[in-house]
This record gives structure tokens, sequence and C-alpha cells, in this order.
């Protein structure tokens, strides 16, 4: 079976992974781009696809202005269109309800509503993403049965990791008895850092480290705001530029725990990052967060408690850390990529089958252990009058550091 990616960003580790696993499953990977004038059509005349598995669908539908994104959209929906006509099959990975940086949130939720329409099968990474999506687009419950649950894969062995925490603290200055949080990633809205900095400044500990390390905000002013946080307390280190990945290592290594305030969150790259590095998370109880950290949630907090980030930092001293850690690494060697090859060509197959998916997979621990059932909703913020809990009818119609690779994750 042939398998076209779009688009693909060949640093991205979570492509390159999933496509390595894909292989040992009998399907064939090739990888398109969305640049071009007809960037779907021109991956389908030079790899001659079985079907196209879409990841981040925004590149196709999004342009800088509303003008430029309604042409955009058109011509997706004819690309895909041609394509189905072809006897090509359609599967979608949704990592995110809507475009992190939400320039047109109305118009690309009711085309990614639309989308999901079309598609043969759709993939979510938890069983909260699942409902996510169906109440996010809308969809009929009879679409339910298209949509799969297939786990994100762990960075376990992607990335560097030979320095001792000793090492990495040396590295940075800290001191063993220092307790050090860390962020880690592009620094946008949603992961709401600010209120981190404002959080941190409020906690009376002089042995308290936090750590922010990624790409600042695109908007000078935010970022300018930002730092000027950051400078007001000599607690508080930033290294705000993207970071090698070879470097990666002493982030993670010289931290006791990693913090996430996300204010929205359908899928989490970061957190797999962090588990993946046996480090305890701290972050909102909120979208694939309870399923993928497991039993292992004594950090989360309730994202609807004013003081929830605080008290989860000043309860993570007291516990025991090494141990969560441990656990929560161990929790991401169960993501096996293996697995998630197996049950990503088996979505594969129902595509193009016809068939559901169900009887395409054999039992397995590592994929039941994330496919629990999750009481959990969602509520995101939006923009441009609209926010994510908000439905549309889509019935009639639509009205007509800038890499999304390694930052995606990140």
């Amino acid at each position: 079976m042939n398998v076209l990616f779009l688009p693909n960003h060949d640093d991205n580790p979570y492509q390159l992974l999933l496509a390595d696993a894909l292989e040992s499953h009998g399907v064939s990977v090739s990888r398109g781009s969305a640049s071009g004038l007809a960037p779907v059509l021109s991956g389908v005349a030079r790899n001659d696809p079985d079907v196209l598995h879409f990841h981040w669908l925004h590149q196709f539908v999004i342009g800088r202005t509303r003008t430029r994104s309604y042409v955009a959209a058109v011509r997706f929906a004819f690309e895909v269109l041609i394509s189905k006509l072809l006897g090509i099959s359609i599967v979608w990975t949704v990592h995110n309800v809507l475009q992190h940086e939400r320039h047109f949130p109305r118009f690309e939720r009711r085309v990614r509503a639309l989308f999901a329409r079309q598609c043969d099968e759709i993939i979510v990474h938890s069983p909260a993403a699942r409902d996510r999506v169906m109440s996010a687009y809308d969809l009929p419950d009879e679409h339910e049965e298209r949509i799969t649950v297939v786990s994100h894969g762990n960075y376990v062995g992607s990335y560097e990791n030979e320095v001792s925490r000793a090492e990495a603290r040396e590295h940075f200055g800290f001191g063993d008895d220092e307790m050090v949080y860390l962020f880690f990633g592009n620094v946008r809205s949603y992961k709401n850092v600010p209120k981190l900095v404002e959080t941190f400044r409020t906690i009376d500990d002089e042995d308290a480290r936090l750590v922010i390390a990624g790409n600042p905000p695109n908007d000078r002013k935010e970022s300018a705001k930002l730092a000027r946080g950051c400078r007001a307390d000599d607690r508080v280190r930033t290294d705000f530029t993207y970071i090698p990945d070879d470097e990666i290592q002493l982030y993670m290594n010289a931290a006791d725990s990693v913090v996430l305030p996300f204010t929205r969150v359908l899928t989490s790259g970061s957190v797999i990052l962090a588990m993946s590095f046996g480090k305890p998370v701290i972050a909102p109880r909120l979208g694939c967060l309870p399923d993928v950290l497991g039993p292992k949630t004594e950090l989360l907090y309730d994202p609807d408690d004013p003081s929830g980030l605080r008290t989860a930092m000043k309860r993570a001293p007291t516990l025991d850390l090494d141990e969560i850690g441990r656990q929560t690494r161990e929790r991401a060697m169960s993501f096996d990529w293996d697995v998630v090859g197996e049950r990503t060509a088996a979505v594969y197959r129902s595509a193009t089958d016809d068939r559901p998916v169900e009887t395409l997979l054999p039992e397995s621990d590592a994929y039941d252990a994330t496919v629990r059932s999750s009481a959990e909703t969602v509520t995101d913020g939006g923009a441009d009058g609209a926010s994510d809990g908000e439905t549309v009818d889509v019935t009639a119609g639509p009205s007509a550091n800038g890499r999304n690779t390694r930052e995606e994750r990140r």
C-alpha cells in the first residue's frame, strides 16, 4: 500500500517515526508539501498513492488574508474531490481543532467540518480528542465509527539523553537542592506562559527556579512584555531561541518538573517529550492529558480554578518526583511506535476496504491503555467572535518562528 503524507516535514520526529513504523507493516510512505499551485494533485501525480494522509490541514486552507483563505479552501476542496474520484482514500489525523494562531477561526472551523465529512477515516490520539472532534465539527453520530484512537508514539531514543542530572545542572549553574520548573517549547498564547511567570513569582521559595526555553512570541509587544516579567525575578532563566536537538537533554535533565499551563489542548507532543525524558508534568486537566498521563495525574489541576496552577507547583516539591518520573517514562514507553504503525496501517486498510476498523485491530495492552473512556470535555477559547466550544451549521457549505515542524511538538 502506498500512502502520501500531506504536508510533510523531514525534521518532524512524529512523521519520521510514524513512517518508519508503517514501513514494517507493509506501508510505503511518500511525502508531499502544501506549496505550489496544486499541491495535493501534484503529490498524487508524482506518487500514485492509495491513501492521502493529511496532518496539519491549515497549511492548505488558511492564507494571510480572508480572500486568500477562501481561494485556498476552494482549491483544496477541488483537489480532494478529484482525488476521491480517482479512487484515493482520505485519512486525516486531527492534531488540533484549529490552527494555533487562529487567524480566521469561524471560517477554518467550517472548512474542517466539511473536510471531516469527506474523510474515509479520522485518527485522533485520545478518547477525549475523539469526543472533541465530534462536537467541534458538529459531526453526525454515524461518523463516530470513522474516528479511531491511535496513541501518539513516544520520543524515547529520538533525542540524545546521555547527560546526567548533575552535569545538566552544572551547565546551567543550578544547585542540587534547587527546585527547577521547566517550560519547553514555542511561546504561544495558548500555552499561557505569562500566567506561568506571574504564578511562579508568587511562590516564596528562594530555591525555586523557572526555566523558559524556546522561541519567543511572534508579536513584539507580547514578547517584550513577557521578557520584562521574567527579568523582574532573578530566579527566572529565559532562553528565547530555538533549542537544537542535542541540547534538549540539558534542559530536561536539569528540571525536576515540566510545566505546561495550556489554556486549550487537543494533543500535545510537548507532554510526550517530557514523559519520554521521565519528567513529571504539571498541566491542566484538559484534552488528551488525563488519557496520556494515565494514573500519574497528581500534578494535573482544574483549569477553572484560578489558583490551580500555583497549587500544583507548590505541591510538586512535596512529592516523590523521581518515582513519578520513572512511572511517567514507563507510561511513555507503552506508546510503542510499532503498535502505532500497526494501528495506523489498519486504519488505512479500513479506509481502502470500507470495513470497520475494529475488525482489523488485534488486542494490545499498549493500545488499550490509551483508549479508556473519558468524561473530560474541553472548552477552547477562540477569536474572531468564535470559540471552540460552539458548533457551526456546515450544511450550507463555506461562505466561499513560522515552521510547523519540531515547533509543533514544542
